[in-house]
């Protein structure tokens, strides 16, 4: 009798937890989509904007100036402000994607093997239960 009630509340232990790796595995999909789709969000470098050419500008100097670079230093070109903004945006697209594709790509299998445990336990349970095991 004591074996069967261990067993039981193995049992359901193990589909309590999985169900919690489903919910967390889900919300981390959901995050990695949205990461993945708008990587840009809240986006700087080194405190200057990386959404948009125009808040760049306007954040740069501000920036250099919380950094410790010169306070008065001109801006750099237009254009060459530019090629560095479109530098700095490139590269934080493409590394903040990749974070987002293997955050959903670790939640994924997070969610793979909850399902899977989830599973197989809750109909070891159900068998147990027909079969008068408990």
């Amino acid at each position: 009798m004591e074996s069967s009630r261990i067993g039981q509340f193995y049992g359901y232990a193990v589909c309590l937890i999985a169900l919690a790796g489903i919910g967390f595995g889900l919300v981390g999909l959901v995050n990695g989509a949205f990461a993945y789709l708008d990587p840009l969000a809240n986006a700087t470098w080194s405190g200057a904007s990386l959404r948009s050419y125009d808040d760049f500008k306007v954040t740069y100097r501000t920036a250099m100036n919380q950094t410790g670079a010169m306070p008065d230093t001109p801006l750099p070109s237009d254009g060459d402000l530019r090629t560095e903004f479109v530098t700095r945006r490139q590269d934080a697209i493409a590394g903040r994607q990749a974070d987002a594709l293997r955050t959903i790509v670790g939640d994924a299998i997070v969610l793979l093997a909850s399902v899977i445990a989830f599973r197989f336990h809750w109909r070891w349970l159900q068998r147990r239960s027909i079969a008068g095991a408990w």
